[in-house]
């Protein structure tokens, strides 16, 4: 379920903005002096009623409007779609560009903004497509491009394929590394899948969390029994050193199962997961008490022969 839009003063804001963290505390009381003595040296922008930009100045206006400090109308201005960018991504390099941001924010802001990206160049795409029966397109559909001789993409140029993909725009809009990125869309996909709790990349945006923090950390693969020790057939002196083993490697099992549980946010979706790295866990501790009940067995018989 989508979070509800933001209003800010009675004004619906754009999903875009509602990205970008508003400021609190100092930073807000130093804008609003700063409007106070200077007046608001850049206007709102709005486009089709909706606030694009200037929430922090819009709530600055309105806390001197409280105090009577401000009586004169609010500065705004429309914006005007462009042919380069998208709104969403004017409204991410303004802030990029204004703000403070750190590298995690504007990576996380990257990602957030990519389904807004793709749903406003689908919908600008339909938008300029011939119309039945308009421009000389009595099918409506749209006219093939004129082919143009150009020699095919060389396989071996991974750098143009990676930055066309959703990881490289993101780094690319961001300015940041591709291991950054991958990781902002790794948990944009999780939180979509429902691994992570929804608005968790909104809180790396804001600056709550940490991108490495919010990833949600798998154990390293362990793998089953087939290669720890077996005790049949061992002599009694053997059976101590083989149980110390196979417990301290279910203890590195466990180990790696808390770390994974205390990483993820949303246990209750992950319980499918939760059983299967269960799995090794059982075994060994079986085959621990299997080894224990041996070596009673054996000093049994050694006393009583």
């Amino acid at each position: 379920m989508s979070e509800p839009q933001e209003t800010i003063c009675g004004y619906k804001v754009h999903p875009a903005a509602s990205i970008f963290p508003l400021v609190e505390g100092e930073e807000f009381e130093n804008l609003v002096y700063s409007i106070e003595r200077f007046g608001l040296l850049e206007p709102i922008v709005f486009f089709d009623g909706v606030l694009v930009d200037g929430r922090n100045r819009l709530r600055a206006i309105e806390h001197l409007k409280s105090l009577g400090k401000w009586r004169d109308d609010i500065p705004r201005t429309e914006w005007e779609p462009q042919c380069k960018n998208t709104l969403s991504q004017w409204i991410y390099e303004t802030n990029a560009t204004r703000r403070h941001l750190t590298e995690d924010q504007r990576v996380a802001a990257s990602a957030c903004i990519v389904p807004l990206i793709e749903a406003e160049n689908e919908a600008k795409q339909k938008a300029t497509q011939f119309e039945k029966g308009k421009s000389g397109n009595p099918t409506g559909k749209a006219k093939e491009q004129a082919e143009t001789k150009s020699s095919p993409p060389d396989k071996r140029d991974t750098k143009a394929k990676d930055a066309n993909s959703t990881v490289g725009k993101v780094a690319a809009r961001a300015g940041t590394s591709m291991h950054k990125a991958r990781q902002a869309v790794a948990l944009a996909k999780a939180e979509a899948a429902g691994h992570v709790p929804e608005g968790t990349l909104q809180q790396v945006a804001s600056g709550a969390l940490k991108l490495k923090d919010a990833i949600p950390q798998k154990p390293k693969r362990v793998e089953l029994l087939d290669s720890d020790p077996d005790v049949d057939g061992d002599e009694p002196g053997d059976l101590k050193a083989k149980t110390d083993e196979i417990f301290r490697s279910a203890k590195y099992r466990l180990k790696s199962l808390g770390a994974w549980l205390r990483k993820t946010r949303a246990p209750s979706a992950e319980q499918d997961k939760l059983q299967t790295l269960l799995i090794p866990v059982r075994q060994l501790l079986r085959k621990a008490a299997k080894t224990l009940a041996t070596q009673r067995i054996m000093k049994n018989k050694s006393r009583t022969v």
